[in-house]
């Protein structure tokens, strides 16, 4: 049996920003990217994508391996715990005492869409509901007050930084924005209420 130790609240924090109920099966979790050297825990609705990597520190010298966690093992994982265990034994895992079978599908490659070269810069709209996501993802990963800020991209991909840029990066999709106040509305004018005592 192999056994992989990685960051408490990683599977949490990332499964915010997984699919729930989606037709595309393979988006209803997080995937799990393990290799000699590192650790990834990747997850995407479609909209919004993330990647949290770390050292694979107990230096393990097994085949690389990647595993897609179902949310109903994430959300039975203790949220406080400082670090989990993966253990792998052909192709079944337990993540401390929950034991699964990672959901079968091809999970998208996630690498492809990020951008390469740097970014434009100019200026997007975006679904506010995303950018509190990932405030809540840096929430779940421990951090007290953070903060996404996000480079601009235009129509393109936008990345999104939550304040540990080491650890943590993230994509988010703009929307076409069908009207912008470019003025101040005409009909916005100093009421007489002052006088009208």
């Amino acid at each position: 049996m192999r056994n992989i130790y990685f960051d408490g609240g990683v599977l949490n924090a990332m499964s915010i920003l997984s699919a729930k109920k989606d037709i595309r099966y393979y988006l209803n979790g997080v995937l799990l990217e393990v290799d000699n050297k590192l650790i990834r825990a990747v997850a995407t609705d479609g909209h919004l994508l993330g990647v949290y990597q770390q050292s694979n520190k107990n230096g393990d010298e097994g085949e690389p391996f990647r595993v897609i966690v179902p949310h109903e093992v994430i959300e039975k994982l203790n949220k406080k715990a400082l670090h989990h265990t993966l253990s792998k034994e052909g192709d079944k895992y337990v993540i401390d005492n929950v034991g699964f079978s990672g959901i079968d599908g091809t999970f998208p490659d996630y690498m492809r869409v990020f951008p390469t070269g740097k970014i434009s810069g100019e200026i997007a709209q975006f679904n506010p509901d995303f950018i509190a996501r990932f405030t809540k993802v840096g929430k779940a990963l421990g951090m007290k007050n953070p903060m996404p800020t996000i480079g601009h991209n235009g129509t393109g991909t936008a990345l999104v930084d939550i304040g540990k840029p080491d650890y943590f990066a993230g994509l988010m999709m703009p929307y076409r924005a069908e009207h912008s106040m470019l003025f101040t509305p005409a009909w916005l004018t100093k009421m007489e209420v002052e006088n009208a005592n």
